[in-house]
């Protein structure tokens, strides 16, 4: 009994130090972390910029955002501290990185690997980006775009 109140006092206690997350009774997300230029690309795109709160060192175009690594290197200290509700990665073979599960456990934020190998998986990232955020923005303008800007490449390997 001791030790389950110890528990749960720690648990208060570590919760009280953490601001709230901001995700929606749906489940959208309000504050992004990518670890891929083109899924921060994306997430601009679609119009959400200013919930970019963590970036690569290779998206250049968000200087105000801070750096929390990149898909080989993750900062997981820098990465909690800018307090995600979602984290997103380029998919890979080997999986999300290494730590990056266990650290999303106990900062309480999702992380998506998102596919983006294939030309199918760039034509759809968009839709992929609006599925892990959990809403949707423009839908119609995806897939056209894509589909007309990959269109000199469908014959290669």
């Amino acid at each position: 009994m001791r030790r389950a109140l110890l528990l749960l006092a720690l648990a208060v206690i570590a919760a009280c130090g953490r601001p709230q997350q901001a995700a929606a009774p749906g489940g959208v997300a309000r504050r992004i972390a990518s670890l891929s230029p083109a899924i921060s690309a994306t997430v601009v795109s679609l119009g959400w910029g200013d919930r970019l709160v963590g970036r690569t060192p290779w998206c250049a175009e968000l200087e105000a955002v801070p750096v929390v690594g990149s898909l080989l290197e993750v900062d997981l200290e820098r990465l909690d501290a800018v307090h995600p509700d979602l984290v997103l990665v380029q998919r890979t073979a080997s999986g999300p990185p290494a730590g990056l599960a266990q650290a999303a456990s106990r900062g309480g934020w999702r992380v998506v690997d998102v596919p983006c190998s294939s030309l199918a998986d760039v034509r759809d990232l968009e839709a992929a980006v609006q599925r892990a955020v959990g809403e949707s923005a423009n839908p119609t303008r995806t897939a056209e775009r894509w589909t007309a800007a990959l269109q000199p490449l469908a014959g290669a390997k």
